[in-house]
């Protein structure tokens, strides 16, 4: 008796539609796209979202490993709560600049010819937003990107030297601005511009938080650690009172981060790292040894990234991962248990422990 090979494509379109709302419903919207490339039917039947602005077509737990600084135009790209791990091949990317990525997978890019405008790429969908604000005309160090509906692009300028030589210091304003803003806005307040980018780089939102407090929440850990600090030097100890010098000082040394709801203030030290979880409604701080089921890497492009360690095999749990490096040495990657107290050498590369093996190597 001969059976008949079954018609897929002929599936009825409510249950494709069906299917596919599933996939958004669980934030899978990388299976979705999937999903739609089995067959023209089935792309025809479901939404395409190339086009559309719809939240459930929004990435989520998704991070470019590859960072961005890396200029291929291939991202790597590795969801830090179900462990799965792509290879996404984006043509789009030789037009543009990558100036920022987020934890949601967004890329941050600035057009290659004049005037450089700004725009956001969802690399899964192609959906690509575009800001009507021009970039600040001071020397940009540093873009961060707060996704949500609608992102909002931050802008960090850095002090810079003239043809005389002649050192500017940056005016330390932060620019932000949103899709539809004709014009950048300035958020003045002298913690905002460390604190943002702090929290920008750990993807936590700062947006009603008390930046008074939370600033001196962070400059007490600063001062109560100062002779434990990393890569300190003896003149860094006499610039302990001004605030200046002190935001310099937690570039690489100080994180914050969300991890399950919780906002945690990491500070790496000399032999290890300490872990406090600040309570948000009174500003207090709380000294954590166990972060559960989590992990966090630190120094990834500047990142402070927290991770389901159940979901990637050659990462353990409550520990946290970081660069250091020594003299002639170059950088190397150690773990450092929260419970036992223990630092360890991790011969692998952070690459490798979040990502597919066999991905990795193609």
């Amino acid at each position: 008796m001969e059976f008949l090979a079954a018609d897929w494509s002929s599936l009825p379109a409510d249950l494709l539609n069906r299917i596919a709302d599933r996939f958004l419903a669980t934030s899978d919207v990388d299976y979705y796209m999937d999903f739609r490339a089995v067959c023209r039917r089935w792309r025809s039947t479901t939404q395409d979202p190339k086009n559309s602005p719809d939240p459930r077509f929004h990435p989520r737990h998704w991070v470019n490993i590859n960072g961005a600084s890396c200029r291929s135009n291939t991202r790597l790209l590795v969801n830090t709560a179900t462990g799965r791990t792509l290879r996404q091949e984006l043509g789009l990317l030789r037009h543009f600049n990558i100036i920022s990525t987020t934890t949601d997978g967004l890329l941050a890019l600035m057009d290659c010819t004049p005037p450089h405008n700004t725009c956001v790429l969802n690399p899964f969908t192609g959906y690509l937003i575009r800001f009507m604000a021009q970039r600040p005309g001071e020397l940009v160090e540093y873009a961060a990107l707060e996704s949500g509906s609608p992102p909002t692009i931050f802008f960090f300028c850095k002090d810079y030297m003239d043809d005389n030589w002649v050192i500017h210091e940056s005016s330390r304003k932060v620019y932000m601005a949103q899709p539809d803003s004709e014009s950048l806005a300035i958020y003045e307040d002298r913690c905002a511009f460390p604190l943002i980018r702090l929290a920008a780089s750990g993807i936590y939102t700062i947006g009603g938080a008390d930046l008074g407090s939370l600033t001196r929440r962070i400059f007490d850990l600063m001062r109560f650690y100062m002779a434990d600090l990393a890569e300190i030097s003896d003149n860094d100890y006499t610039i302990m009172s001004d605030e200046k010098s002190l935001w310099k000082l937690c570039v690489g040394r100080c994180f914050l981060t969300e991890s399950a709801g919780k906002v945690l203030i990491i500070m790496k030290l000399a032999h290890g790292v300490v872990v406090y979880r600040l309570h948000t409604h009174n500003y207090k701080l709380e000294h954590v040894e166990d972060i559960g089921n989590c992990a966090i890497f630190l120094d990834l492009y500047c990142w402070c990234l927290c991770v389901n360690a159940d979901k990637f095999p050659s990462v353990h749990a409550n520990c946290v991962y970081y660069q250091k490096s020594r003299l002639a040495v170059a950088n190397y990657m150690c773990m450092y248990n929260l419970k036992s107290e223990r630092e360890e050498r991790v011969d692998e590369k952070f690459e490798h422990l979040l990502l597919d093996q066999r991905l990795s190597r193609l």
